[in-house]
């Protein structure tokens, strides 16, 4: 009899544009946000109490037609706390889009972690210029990310003003059903084992006379 070996899940992408999410402008704000695609699920914060935006620039003159009414922007409180991104479960790759309007010179960083919160081995980062001759609509940075993590955090902007970025169509690769158990259900999983080979052991132990 000729074993056969279970097929292996193919990968599967997942795309968060904000589009039908409540806008909020000037007016409100989310401390969190989380979004489903494709049985996968993203959580965006910039933690605890730091508030951020879900806004529509369609309006604003320049705006790239790709961000359509909704856009994730850290203006409703611009200070220093970066966009903090989790998975439900482990991805393998991330890009997005991020630009802003003619002001200054940013600079976006992006760094995948191992753990879900920011935790965990570094995976991946990108660094990268959106000088001051850069602006909307013709100038967007696409950042990739790749390697197996499960969260990201980034942020935009410059000296005076550190989160001064809009950012939009994140695009996750992922293998469904993936997910890596937590250590404690590792430990039970162990035990259980190491009890099910004393009891085979147990009952394959020669009888004695």
């Amino acid at each position: 009899m000729t074993a056969t070996l279970p097929a292996a899940a193919s990968a599967a992408t997942a795309t968060y544009n904000f589009e039908g999410v409540t806008t909020t402008g000037n007016t409100g704000g989310y401390t969190s946000l989380s979004l489903s695609d494709s049985g996968l699920t993203a959580t965006f914060s910039r933690g605890g109490t730091v508030r951020f935006d879900i806004r529509d620039i369609s309006s604003f003159t320049g705006a790239p037609a790709a961000f359509g009414a909704a856009t994730l922007s850290p203006f409703f409180d611009p200070q220093a706390a970066p966009f903090l991104l989790s998975f439900s479960q482990a991805v393998t790759g991330l890009t997005f889009q991020a630009g802003d309007f003619f002001a200054d010179s940013d600079v976006l960083n992006v760094v995948a972690y191992e753990n879900a919160d920011g935790t965990g081995a570094v995976v991946d980062s990108v660094s990268l210029n959106y000088p001051i001759s850069f602006g909307f609509p013709g100038d967007i940075l696409n950042p990739v990310l790749s390697g197996t993590f499960r969260s990201v955090v980034f942020i935009g902007g410059s000296t005076g003003f550190p989160n001064s970025m809009y950012f939009d169509n994140f695009v996750v690769t992922f293998t469904p059903g993936t997910a890596v158990p937590a250590p404690g259900a590792l430990l039970l999983m162990g035990v259980g084992l190491l009890g099910l080979g004393l009891v085979r052991r147990g009952s394959a132990a020669p009888a004695r006379a």
